[in-house]
């Protein structure tokens, strides 16, 4: 729906269940290289548009931006970015690690929500707090993707899938010797959804909408 934007590295799919790591991340480089230079060809050579036209929609969104960036030192009580930070670090590790449970991450949803909606109403003391300021902003945003379809995920599928199991910590560990162990059911990952891709959209409304799509054949 945007004129010459690509999705590179991680968030354009490289990375996966079977996929960490390494050739990934010299696919998202190379990848990152080769969109350049096809943005650069398109509007060094396109005949249908000009470069004002593919430049003009970003303009008038960069200048709404720097509008409430501008008024973030205004009178405004100013976020503990710190807190913040390690407030949002925390959670993530403790709902999306190798362990999840649905519950925590219901529960994640909801706090994120509260967060984003409570940061409206506070500032930064100075410029100098910006960056960190939109570094939490982009934090925030793209756990919310994540709890969201994690969570979509695990309404889905029966005990995980290779990466993590779902429960509690707690309930995988044998009360007689602290041996890990778990049914067989989590020891088998669900492949019910290995045809399909997760896709997570963000809309203009600021809504959250999760679903699948097939994936592509190879």
């Amino acid at each position: 729906t945007i004129a010459n934007f690509f999705p590179v590295g991680e968030c354009n799919g490289s990375h996966g269940l079977y996929r960490p790591g390494g050739s990934a991340l010299n696919a998202g480089q190379v990848g990152s290289i080769r969109a350049a230079e096809m943005i650069h060809y398109r509007l060094t050579n396109s005949s249908n548009k000009s470069q004002d036209e593919f430049s003009k929609p970003i303009k008038e969104k960069i200048e709404e931006i720097l509008t409430y960036y501008q008024n973030l030192t205004d009178d405004k009580k100013p976020l503990n970015l710190k807190g913040e930070r390690e407030f949002i670090q925390n959670r993530m590790s403790e709902t999306l690690g190798i362990v999840r449970s649905p519950e925590k991450i219901e529960k994640a949803i909801l706090l994120n929500k509260q967060m984003q909606n409570q940061r409206k109403l506070f500032g930064i003391k100075d410029t100098s707090q910006l960056v960190p300021f939109l570094k939490n902003l982009d934090l925030l945003l793209t756990e919310r993707a994540f709890l969201e379809t994690t969570q979509f995920l695990l309404n889905r599928i029966k005990g995980g899938r290779n990466s993590y199991l779902i429960g509690e910590l707690d309930s995988f560990f044998s009360k007689e010797n602290d041996v890990l162990q778990f049914s067989s059911d989590q020891s088998i990952p669900d492949e019910s959804l290995d045809d399909k891709a997760v896709q997570y959209t963000y809309t203009k409304e600021e809504k959250h909408e999760v679903s699948t799509v097939p994936v592509r054949m190879i």
